[in-house]
């Protein structure tokens, strides 16, 4: 692994990233900021490190954009330019990591996650199953699989929630919820604004995430 040779071997050795902790936040966000001349204001560095909200994608997003709207190192990044800056990441998150997330799963885990967003707080296998028409031991499966690829997070009582890959207001703007139409086998349409291009890729086993006409290779995750 050391050789600098072996680049398809480097590539396999993948890495688990834990979720970023506040105090790695706050120094991650600080220190940056200082070390390229700048300044932060403390109430604008809780809410920028609020918005962070464990990613590191985030932490680097909600910096640059709280920079650049500051007009740093010029001035100082104050609470108002925090604001703004958490605002755009979540446009550009939502953009680059959820919507293609959420279409990269089946129709089933789609709807599934429709079905969390309705229950609230507090929902189990057992909404979800109501709210999909799907058997229990299905839904038991969907949520299963939705938990262990980071969709979702389930407390020990069995209570499931929407994790920041793909959150809630991504959901109800993708998904509208429909009352009449709960089935977890009828298919959700795609977005009105982005096609994506959903080319399989055999060697990935995996569906491009990418938008429809996209210059360059297929990617998935």
């Amino acid at each position: 692994m050391a050789d600098r040779k072996v680049t398809f071997f480097h590539r396999c050795d993948q890495h688990d990233m834990p979720p970023l902790g506040r105090i790695d936040a706050v120094e991650g966000l600080r220190r940056t900021i200082l070390e390229a001349g700048g300044s932060i204001d403390d109430d604008a560095l809780q809410r920028a490190v609020d918005a962070v909200d464990g990613s590191p994608y985030r932490l680097q997003v909600v910096g640059h954009a709280a920079w650049q709207i500051a007009g740093a190192p010029d001035s100082s990044v104050d609470l108002s330019a925090a604001e703004l800056a958490t605002a755009a990441a979540d446009e550009i998150v939502d953009r680059n990591v959820s919507v293609p997330a959420l279409y990269d799963l089946s129709d089933a885990e789609q709807a599934a996650l429709r079905a969390i967003v309705d229950a609230g707080p507090g929902a189990t296998v057992s909404a979800v199953s109501a709210r999909t028409g799907a058997t229990h031991r299905q839904a038991g499966r969907i949520v299963r699989r939705l938990r262990l690829s980071g969709y979702v997070a389930q407390s020990e009582s069995g209570a499931i929630s929407l994790t920041g890959l793909v959150p809630e207001r991504v959901v109800d703007d993708q998904m509208p919820s429909d009352d009449s139409d709960t089935q977890w086998h009828h298919a959700i349409p795609a977005p009105p604004q982005a096609t994506m291009c959903r080319k399989w890729m055999p060697r990935a086993q995996a569906r491009c995430i990418l938008t429809e006409g996209h210059a360059g290779g297929c990617r998935s995750r």
